[in-house]
């Protein structure tokens, strides 16, 4: 079977495109074009430097060099009332790249007219490729040698055990879930009441934000797996380099047990506060304006809470993904 990468193709803008009609600039968008792979950016009207920084996703083979390979076509088009019309073309060979120049790439275009090209203008597509990753049946292949690995093909999941040395088999699972333009990476725990403080990180990474998810009855996973806890590791690009992460198992002991209310109290929270409103209101907290999250330590003046420090252990306010959970620091 050939290995083949699912990849992120981002088309960023047009640079210093030409006039298609006398009294006005261009309406732009491009057609991204790779094997069977086919789609197009949204339009940009009367701008000759349009910018998109639209991402497309998409599978290719693997070149010698364990970066893609093949070609990529982009068509730039002028949209208009009754018919489009075709401008202009640049292509991408993957085989005639390194993997640093993939990060930005300018290409100049091939004009479908003359009259194009007789403006004297150095007219350009600037692209990038952000990063790639194996494709879930290539990612199959060295994974189903491996005892005890379960895998759902038609949504592109693959669970694989993790051995411990106290536990029996089978109780800590990593999970590798395709979606359509990310990887999911999680962390399992299968038994209930297991004694065991499961964590994901990335090597490199100075922090690394995971969620986490208790199941007291037992989330189905598939047939012959059920969660009773999960770990997600959160913003994971596609140039994720697999060895870089780090599965990290802990002994458990309880040190304390609270409940979230008294902890967004300790912190001023009164009553129902959106995002703005709990940013004015509340008090020791970090926020993170960009994302629209709101961390507290989970410790500071609750009642029977251990005192540290540095902070251990924060509770996260999602805002922009309208739940709440828990973020610990390193």
């Amino acid at each position: 079977m050939q290995q083949e990468v699912l990849l992120q193709f981002t088309v960023i803008r047009g640079i210093d495109l030409p006039k298609t009609e006398l009294t006005s600039k261009i309406d732009a968008y491009i057609k991204v074009k790779c094997a069977s792979f086919s789609a197009k950016t949204s339009t940009r009207e009367d701008d000759n430097n349009p910018k998109w920084d639209q991402s497309f996703y998409f599978t290719s083979a693997i070149g010698p060099n364990r970066c893609p390979y093949g070609t990529v076509t982009l068509e730039l088009w002028d949209s208009n009332t009754f018919k489009d019309s075709h401008i202009g073309t640049a292509t991408m060979n993957f085989s005639q790249l390194q993997p640093a120049q993939l990060k930005y790439l300018e290409l100049p275009l091939q004009w479908t007219k003359d009259k194009y090209g007789q403006q004297g203008k150095q007219s350009r597509l600037a692209v990038a490729v952000p990063g790639w990753v194996a494709t879930f049946g290539t990612l199959m292949q060295p994974l189903s040698q491996v005892p005890g690995a379960l895998f759902n093909t038609a949504e592109r999941r693959a669970y694989v055990p993790v051995p411990h040395p106290t536990l029996p088999p089978g109780v800590v699972y990593l999970a590798c879930e395709y979606e359509t333009d990310s990887v999911d990476f999680k962390v399992y725990i299968c038994a209930p009441n297991t004694p065991l403080y499961v964590d994901l990180a990335m090597m490199g990474r100075q922090h690394t934000k995971v969620r986490r998810r208790v199941y007291s009855q037992g989330k189905p996973i598939m047939p012959g797996l059920t969660a009773y806890e999960e770990v997600k590791l959160d913003d994971v690009p596609l140039s994720t380099d697999f060895s870089q992460l780090l599965v990290l198992c802990f002994d458990k002991q309880l040190l304390w047990t609270g409940n979230a209310g008294n902890v967004v109290s300790a912190h001023g929270w009164k009553g129902a506060l959106n995002f703005e409103s709990a940013c004015r209101s509340l008090h020791n907290v970090e926020i993170d304006h960009h994302e629209r999250e709101i961390y507290m330590r989970v410790f500071d003046n609750v009642p029977g809470g251990p005192s540290f420090s540095e902070p251990e252990a924060l509770l996260l306010v999602d805002y922009d993904k309208d739940d709440v959970g828990g973020c610990k620091e390193d």
